[in-house]
């Protein structure tokens, strides 16, 4: 049915944090490789091999049986690719592997040989077999040697092959190989980094997540090239796109260097399993010690003297189920969360710790706060609404999901923790990861559903007790689409975009918006510029909706305009939203929706 909002400038909440739009940045699937990072090589550090130690996702040229993956031998980690003839070799060719006219690239190439030789490195366009980049490195026995080359893309050249050849019958270990544009942002795609500037994130969580669990933060802050890769994890969902290995192309550095550009708070998830509370004790130091202090003097040493002062820290990632060493014990997992805290916040007392809560699971979280609600200053919740959600295929239900499914879940974990919470302790929720979905890239279906949980947090984040949220994820599975020439917002990426004209806002006080309702809305105003946004989603697939506004007697607005999107196709796997052209009536009384429209309206204070 159609409605009227009575819209009051004067009858404010709080304030709607910003922190609530966060995201992660997830080393998984597409979110690095082929996401965020620049490298263009995969298996570039030759950690995964099959059982006849040929590198995957690399071809062998020449004799098969004087190529192959050493295992003790290595420059980032114990494992190289031993070539030990002439004329032999390995190449790759792949869709990543797309050059840009006009478009500068850089080449990188670590190697050791046994003797004096030659190394050809070639970059061709198999579609006319064009050589791009060639170039022959003289290798000095006995030392490992960096190469470098570049070259300017003359055309458009797609799916094409680099491919590295031994000139000489001696051994040769290649320890790893680069390929990267050459306006890269700390080896991350510029593209990718700019918008995310451009949506000014406030806040993003690294490095996950799963991955989080078996994350050795030390390796990574080591050159990027002597990295030793991550893996395998054993995670079939986790690094498919490069066989279970992540190669650690963003370390510590590279990220803090990110949120520096963005604009974003860092939150840092601490690894608990298999590793020593001191490991997490040292981290904190790293990234917030002084200088005259062992691994803040590291830092220093990594070119970056001032702290880094990250306050925001999570305690693991759902332990309940891919913690290792016992951790997915509700008892151990709460012993080590408060062994964790202490070590941590012996070395820095002004940082923020979140502690792995499972949710409304009271067998869990019991423990966890009774052992270690002492040292926690929030708890963390994670949801993806097709894990438990049964009309995945019903664009309407998924539309309305917020306020069906999330909200009623969210109250229940509000009330679950809030009965076990310490004395002393207020209650605080982080919900740090949420999406449609893991996995997923974006659709109809999580355009809409992020609508309505933005709307939501806007609305009732304080009553919920959530003061932090973190999307799941930047990259590849919702904000940002990657291509290997391109990048664009998806259809949340334009979901973030619209509704920041709430962040920092002051809520507007206005009715509860129902369960069913076909209308989800939110209104907010900004006190320094005097503008009320009004967000509205139609959640009705069918019909068109009008919605009225009504502002008390003297208050007086003018209509700013609005702006808005919708699926280019109803139905959920639509991935095509675009910006629409919609019905304002008389000026600034009415607005009509069309179905699975989301709008933005904004009312100027004269």
């Amino acid at each position: 049915m159609d409605i009227r909002l009575n819209i009051d400038p004067s009858r404010c909440g709080g304030r709607i944090a910003e922190k609530l739009f966060g995201c992660n940045v997830e080393v998984t699937r597409l979110g690095v490789w082929r996401g965020l990072s620049a490298e263009m090589v995969n298996n570039r550090k030759f950690a995964a091999f099959d059982e006849h130690d040929m590198p995957l996702r690399w071809a062998v040229a020449g004799d098969r049986d004087k190529v192959k993956v050493d295992r003790t031998f290595g420059y980032a980690g114990n494992r190289s690719l031993l070539i030990s003839g002439k004329e032999c070799g390995v190449a790759q060719t792949s869709e990543v592997l797309t050059f840009s006219a006009e478009k500068q690239y850089n080449i990188r190439l670590v190697a050791f040989a046994a003797g004096e030789m030659p190394l050809t490195v070639r970059v061709i366009s198999p579609a006319d077999e064009r050589v791009i980049f060639h170039r022959k490195w003289q290798c000095i026995p006995g030392r490992w040697e960096t190469f470098s080359g570049g070259f300017l893309a003359e055309n458009d050249y797609e799916n094409c092959r680099v491919e590295i050849v031994s000139s000489a019958d001696t051994d040769c270990h290649i320890g790893a190989v680069s390929i990267q544009p050459a306006d890269a942002f700390f080896g991350m795609r510029r593209e990718v980094v700019e918008i995310f500037k451009e949506l000014q994130l406030p806040s993003l969580r690294y490095p996950g997540g799963c991955y989080a669990e078996f994350f050795r933060w030390q390796d990574s802050v080591l050159p990027v090239d002597q990295r030793p890769a991550v893996g395998p994890t054993g995670l079939p969902f986790l690094l498919p796109e490069n066989d279970d290995f992540d190669p650690v192309e963003i370390g510590l550095d590279e990220f803090m260097e990110l949120c520096r550009f963005v604009g974003a708070e860092p939150a840092v998830t601490v690894r608990m399993s298999e590793v020593p509370p001191s490991d997490a004790a040292e981290l904190v130091e790293y990234c917030n010690g002084a200088v005259d202090t062992v691994w803040g003097g590291r830092r220093a040493a990594n070119g970056h003297a001032e702290p880094y002062g990250i306050k925001y820290w999570f305690l693991g990632n759902e332990l309940w189920s891919f913690g290792r060493g016992g951790l997915n014990d509700p008892a151990v997992c709460a012993a080590k969360s408060a062994e964790f805290a202490a070590a941590m916040r012996r070395v820095d007392p002004s940082i923020h710790l979140t502690g792995c809560s499972f949710y409304a699971q009271e067998h869990w979280n019991k423990p966890l706060q009774e052992i270690a609600g002492k040292f926690l200053d929030e708890y963390s919740m994670h949801d993806y609404l097709l894990d438990h959600f049964k009309k995945k295929d019903d664009l309407g239900a998924i539309a309305k999901a917020a306020t069906t499914e999330l909200r009623p879940y969210l109250q229940r974990v509000r009330d679950s923790l809030l009965a076990g919470m310490p004395e002393n302790k207020f209650l605080t929720i982080a919900l740090d990861e949420w999406n449609l979905r893991w996995g997923l890239v974006g659709s109809a279906a999580m355009g809409l559903y992020v609508a309505g949980v933005l709307n939501l947090l806007c609305r009732e984040a304080a009553e919920l007790h959530i003061t932090r949220g973190y999307y799941f994820m930047a990259v590849n599975e919702g904000i940002v689409r990657v291509r290997p020439d391109t990048a664009y917002l998806d259809a949340s990426g334009l979901m973030f975009d619209l509704f920041r004209c709430h962040r920092n806002g002051r809520l507007l006080l206005l009715p509860e918006v129902a369960d069913e309702a076909d209308i989800d809305y939110c209104a907010s105003l900004d006190t320094e510029n005097k503008v009320v946004s009004v967000t509205l989603i139609n959640r009705n697939m069918q019909e068109k909706r009008e919605v009225s506004f009504a502002f008390p007697a003297g208050c007086r607005v003018a209509f700013a305009g609005c702006r808005g999107y919708e699926p280019e196709r109803l139905v959920p796997e639509c991935e095509k939203f675009r910006a629409v052209d919609f019905e304002v009536k008389n000026g600034t009384e009415a607005v009509v929706l069309s179905p699975g429209q989301v709008v933005c309206c904004r009312f100027d204070l004269v």
